[in-house]
């Protein structure tokens, strides 16, 4: 579990918000673009280093002091893009101190040289700290050659390793000799039900820390009664098209690792919220505290959570006639979010003392999701808890597309709304990218539109690995698509991009094993305030470069000039 804003030492009264989200170390999906982009801004660093030692020698330039904002400037939203937020604050905290016309002053000469120092030690991350995540290993157990061949060549790109047996001696062998995290599994692979069954109970018994999801054309009440027994979460019903599969496991095996959920603790009562902490720290949960109601909406937007868990009471109990004076609650809290399209689906969890029918009506009244009254039992919060992220992540499923694994284009629309807001109150770069494939149309014509589908759902899958989690992707229609950076510079935006696209248009998509074919895509990108301080604004100026990209060759990114649309 982390606990991202609580210490021993300090006032929990007053939580440091800088705490919630801030990241030393590189996002691993992006290592190989910041091994490539890290030269150039060390080469920002070493000016920056320079003005400073001029600085403290009294022989700063005005050129050079101008020279050094400016590089620190552009560090603010490249090191941001990497995940690099603490080393991003400090850039903009040197950018502020070099912009003062008092930095000559020694206590800032200090200052600049210990976050110069500081600064530095981003540049030398070591390897293990920005290591890849290993993949989840899938076996697949299917006699059904087609679909388990599918399953494994879309595997990759959705961050599994996979392989395929059919014989219970090598099945055997494999779950003895290495580690399996997902069994793919159809109960008649010996076309003989019963076998299936008791190979299942057996691994059930033996195994059980392993995920299994059954796919079989077997639909009797009694095999599916059978197979709950055993506690199986997923039965799915053949025919089904392998990217439906590849979606499903993905949500289950993330529902079995509790440390991708986040949880907003909001309480005014510190010993409650290190009781919480207590409580919950044994199963992984990555968990922020707020002690200061007032914050709650922008911490709110900042973190992002999973689920929320609210006491009903934030504040001693007063009573006044003007409602601009009655302390802020919990059931103040629950109906702002409730009021928010954004927000209207986030599992939120009632914690009171106060266990009278007309609290628990009026806790569900406002839109909680759970009621829990105190004292905390540690086993009940923590099933509640899971049963509700559970649920979450049941509705996220039903937001993304299901052939690409993004979002769908309602779902996009408003995360791309609160993330332009959220980079404008901050007065962060924001970037818009509009991407479409090239020549598709021929290659559903051509190869049938099975083959266009795998297409799609290897560039969803890519888009999704290429981008931080912060990040939003979108499926606008049919072969387009839609990306927002948070923080993000459009020259960054456009680097990651066309890193993307050279390794979209390398990988060979195969036909029977005989013809193959590559595929490109062209982009436009627009950044926010610099086109447009709107969605609209900024789609239309994306997708007129966009536009530009096609009619110049295709296979490019381009970024949409700072004097558009002049």
């Amino acid at each position: 579990m982390k606990i991202l804003c609580v210490e021993e030492d300090i006032n929990l009264g007053h939580f440091v918000k800088e705490k919630l989200v801030k990241h030393s170390y590189v996002i691993p999906e992006l290592k190989e673009l910041w091994d490539q982009c890290c030269k150039s801004y060390k080469e920002r660093l070493f000016v920056i280093q320079e003005a400073v030692a001029a600085l403290d020698q009294g022989k700063l330039s005005p050129k050079q002091q101008h020279e050094a904002e400016a590089q620190a400037h552009t560090l603010i939203g490249s090191l941001g893009s990497f995940g690099l937020d603490k080393a991003s604050e400090i850039c903009r905290q040197i950018q502020q101190i070099l912009q003062q016309k008092r930095a000559s002053e020694k206590i800032q000469v200090e200052e600049l040289k210990l976050l110069v120092t500081e600064l530095e030690h981003y540049f030398e991350l070591d390897e293990s700290i920005t290591s890849s995540v290993i993949s989840p290993r899938l076996l697949i157990i299917d006699n059904e050659t087609v679909l388990a061949e599918n399953v494994v060549q879309e595997a990759i790109s959705w961050g599994f390793t996979a392989q395929i047996s059919t014989n219970l001696e090598k099945i055997e062998q494999i779950l003895a000799n290495s580690t399996v995290d997902i069994i793919l599994l159809d109960v008649n692979f010996q076309n003989d039900i019963t076998v299936g069954l008791n190979f299942l109970a057996k691994l059930r018994s033996e195994k059980p820390e392993i995920l299994v999801v059954i796919v079989t054309q077997e639909d009797s009440f009694s095999t599916r009664l059978e197979v709950a027994r055993l506690g199986v979460p997923c039965f799915l019903q053949k025919p089904i098209a392998s990217t439906q599969i590849l979606t499903i496991l993905k949500e289950k095996s993330t529902q079995r690792h509790p440390s991708l959920y986040r949880l907003l603790v909001v309480d005014d009562d510190p010993e409650l919220l290190k009781l919480v902490y207590k409580l919950l720290s044994p199963y992984g949960y990555e968990v922020i505290l707020l002690a200061q109601p007032q914050q709650f909406w922008e911490t709110l937007e900042q973190t992002n959570p999973d689920l929320l868990i609210l006491d009903v009471q934030l504040f001693p109990t007063e009573t006044s006639k003007n409602i601009r004076n009655i302390p802020l609650n919990g059931f103040d809290l629950c109906l702002i979010i409730r009021s928010d399209l954004r927000w209207n689906r986030l599992p939120i969890l009632f914690l009171s003392a106060h266990t009278n029918s007309e609290t628990i009506q009026r806790s569900f009244a406002v839109g909680a999701n759970d009621f829990l009254s105190k004292p905390i039992v540690v086993e009940e919060l923590q099933t509640r808890v899971d049963i509700r992220l559970q649920q979450r992540q049941t509705w996220k499923v039903a937001e993304i597309d299901a052939l690409t694994g993004v979002s769908l284009r309602s779902k996009a629309l408003q995360d791309l709304t609160r993330l332009l807001q959220q980079a404008q109150r901050r007065q962060l770069p924001f970037s818009l990218a509009v991407l479409d494939l090239d020549f598709f149309k021929p290659i559903n014509d051509k190869y049938g539109h099975q083959t266009g589908d795998r297409v799609l759902s290897y560039l969803g899958q890519l888009l999704n690995q290429s981008f931080r989690t912060e990040d939003v992707i979108g499926r606008w229609g049919g072969e387009e698509f839609v990306i927002g950076m948070y923080n993000t510079t459009g020259q960054v935006s456009r680097e990651r991009l066309t890193q993307v696209l050279e390794k979209f248009r390398q990988h060979l998509f195969t036909i029977g094993g005989e013809d193959s074919f590559q595929v490109t895509f062209s982009a436009g990108i627009a950044q926010s305030p610099q086109n447009g301080k709107d969605l609209q604004t900024l789609f239309l100026a994306a997708d007129v470069t966009l536009y530009k990209a096609k009619t110049q060759g295709r296979n490019q990114v381009l970024l949409t000039a700072s004097d558009y649309p002049d």
